[in-house]
């Protein structure tokens, strides 16, 4: 394997640490046998000589090898550092929330900071400011397109009431144009396709999780900004649209029954 490959390479070389050594072991000897007995000092010098030009010879070799790692580890170093900051530009791509208001503060962000598509799905929504800011981007941008898809009745009046006005603002943009603003439908293939929440625009999506604070609560959520998911989510929620029944008249709306949420936790 590559990985392990890199690791072989290194590591110090050995033999050739040991070479370097013995060579300069033979050296030493060998000043040792050139210098004439008769003059000690001389092969008192030999042999200094010799150490001296071993001790070079390690070093030599020594600082060629740390030369050698050091080279090699530099792509490594280059790559860790790539792989972390990879990491890290993930880990921020996706994000828990674990409380209502999070989740309610990062909704409003994502309408808000809308520029062509807001993606809603779900027939629970109650918070009017959330709905209310809903309605306001639609009216301030009429380019701006909202797909709203509802899983079964609405359970509260207010929704309902969103409902309507939504269908109001998208019938004084068609008015002015022939640009499709709205396109809201009700999904009521239950057994086949399961409720989800998922609030989008077209850089990030929040998806709310089964609550980790208790049953019948609504406060768990995964925030995204990864364009790929955002893009997938988008795309499933506009095929589930295409498998809905449409809701295009106030007529439509007012022939929903509210579904009581009796369930507490």
């Amino acid at each position: 394997m590559e990985g392990l490959n890199f690791l072989n390479s290194s590591k110090p070389n050995l033999k050739l640490i040991y070479s370097t050594f013995i060579g300069g072991v033979f050296i030493m000897a060998g000043l040792f046998a050139l210098w004439p007995n008769q003059y000690s000092i001389f092969k008192e010098e030999g042999i200094w000589g010799g150490i001296i030009i071993t001790l070079s010879l390690i070093i030599i070799s020594l600082g060629y090898e740390l030369f050698r790692i050091n080279r090699t580890l530099k792509p490594l170093e280059s790559e860790i550092q790539d792989f972390i900051t990879s990491t890290l530009e993930g880990a921020t791509k996706v994000r828990i929330l674990q409380s209502g208001d999070s989740i309610l503060e990062e909704k409003n962000k994502i309408i808000s900071t809308a520029k062509s598509l807001i993606i809603a799905t779900g027939s629970r929504s109650r918070n009017s400011n959330y709905l209310y800011n809903i309605e306001e981007c639609l009216k301030r941008n009429p380019r701006l397109v909202h797909y709203r898809v509802l899983h079964g009745n609405p359970y509260n009046e207010t929704f309902k009431a969103h409902l309507k006005k939504l269908l109001q603002i998208d019938q004084l943009s068609t008015t002015e144009s022939s640009f499709k603003q709205l396109h809201m439908c009700i999904s009521r293939n239950s057994h086949e396709i399961p409720e989800s929440f998922i609030c989008a625009n077209e850089s990030a999506a929040l998806i709310i999780l089964p609550s980790m604070n208790g049953l019948a609560n609504y406060d768990t959520g995964l925030l995204i900004s990864d364009k790929i998911i955002v893009d997938g989510l988008v795309s499933y929620v506009k095929q589930l649209a295409v498998h809905s029944e449409r809701l295009d008249s106030i007529n439509k709306i007012d022939m929903l029954p509210i579904i009581s949420e009796n369930f507490k936790a």
